[in-house]
């Protein structure tokens, strides 16, 4: 085997460095290999393409015709493990396995002062890959690296790692905090605690401005890192490091705010601390925009935590004939009322979901405050109930509830 030393790739590359530029490093590593060779960034934009055309092979067409690679196909590799190996190898290596089965390539990354700056691959369609052609890209990628500090183009924030793995998280692919840890080594960003997710829907009947792809990309200028991720005909957002109420306030008003223009019907979960959790919240969030979009709150916004008790409760009616569920005093009393045209139901309504607070009781009810314990002391003769029993309460409150949200 020739020795690179001995061969034309030194002085090559060489004279690449001295002309400057990306393109001539490219042109002289595809003159020297005879492959179709590709070059892209730390966010797998498109920098050198030789030949600057589609060849016939999908991977590579895709990524001519996108300018970078697109995100599915980013998926894809991140799901056959070809990014999670390129990123971590000190070498280049051959990838013949998954979708590079039939088409296989060497992939190197280009490393600039221990930080990932780009990506390298050269396509082996026909020929056999040999130990020299993986020496000569391991020194082509140096010379890039070489470049790359030159004109400063280490400097980069990751971008579409970044999308890439929000939408794995809101997919729920990352499973445990062992593959948190790597994706965020691979995005160069830390989730701090303390979360919330936001989803968003449009109005029904909005005009196509209001498609959800359009509205990802203009929240994405003036938010790049927060990605909206499109699933089920909702865009969802992970707002992160909200453990004081300022922050969270400010920064959800600011969303809110942002998001004004776009007749969007936004939900909002409770907070959590462990961000493997997100599939619970997304479905809160999705819950609060269903449960708001079909009242008749104006806001617009609606938070998790002010129909948690319906869903609770509408779950559970669901599965019960309302016989069961129900406490006896409430036919009786409904009864009595009907026969002698009273009003004891809505008062001991009124009085449990109060917490059997008088002071609130009496305020909702309108009534002087002797009135109240006459009616609760008929209530309870009537009914036969003890008010004073914790376990007659909790009853009554549910049934309440229950009649609240299930009718």
């Amino acid at each position: 085997m020739e020795n690179l030393e001995e061969d034309s790739l030194y002085p090559t590359l060489l004279n690449a460095l001295i002309t400057g530029g990306l393109e001539p490093i490219a042109q002289a590593a595809f003159d020297y290999l005879k492959h179709p060779f590709i070059l892209v960034d730390a966010e797998y934009n498109r920098l050198v393409q030789i030949p600057n055309e589609p060849i016939g092979d999908m991977i590579w067409d895709s990524i001519w015709e996108n300018d970078g690679v697109p995100l599915n196909l980013l998926q894809l590799f991140s799901d056959e493990h070809l990014l999670q190996k390129n990123y971590n190898s000190n070498k280049s290596f051959f990838a013949n396995w998954g979708s590079l089965e039939k088409c296989p390539r060497i992939l190197s990354n280009i490393s600039v002062k221990n930080s990932i700056v780009g990506y390298t691959a050269t396509l082996y369609l026909h020929d056999a890959c040999t130990e020299h052609d993986l020496a000569a890209i391991d020194l082509i990628s140096q010379v890039f690296a070489i470049e790359f500090q030159r004109q400063n183009l280490h400097v980069t924030e990751v971008h579409t790692m970044w999308a890439l793995f929000l939408t794995n998280l809101f997919e729920g692919k990352i499973k445990n905090h062992k593959d948190l840890a790597q994706w965020e080594l691979y995005t160069k960003h830390s989730l701090n605690r303390d979360f919330c997710v936001v989803a968003a829907q449009p109005y029904k009947g909005t005009s196509e401005q209001s498609s959800l792809p359009y509205i990802r990309k203009s929240i994405e200028s003036f938010y790049p890192l927060l990605h909206p991720v499109i699933s089920d005909e909702y865009l969802y957002f992970l707002l992160s490091d909200i453990s004081s109420n300022h922050s969270y306030e400010s920064e959800l008003k600011s969303l809110v705010a942002n998001l004004a223009d776009y007749n969007l019907h936004i939900g909002v979960s409770y907070r959590f601390s462990d961000v493997l959790d997100i599939g619970i919240y997304k479905d809160q969030a999705t819950l609060a925009v269903a449960n708001g979009s079909s009242s008749a709150d104006p806001s617009h916004v609606y938070f998790y935590q002010d129909c948690a008790l319906g869903e609770f409760f509408l779950g559970a009616s669901e599965h019960m004939n309302k016989q069961n569920y129900l406490h006896p005093a409430i036919h009786e009393l409904r009864d009595y009322d009907k026969e002698k045209n009273t009003d004891y139901l809505h008062t001991l309504s009124v009085y449990i979901l109060s917490m059997c607070n008088a002071s609130e009781t009496l305020k909702q009810l309108h009534i002087h405050r002797n009135t109240l314990p006459y009616r609760l002391r008929a209530i309870e003769k009537i009914a036969n109930l003890d008010l004073n029993d914790a376990r007659t309460c909790a009853h009554l409150l549910c049934s309440f509830y229950l009649l609240q949200y299930a009718e």
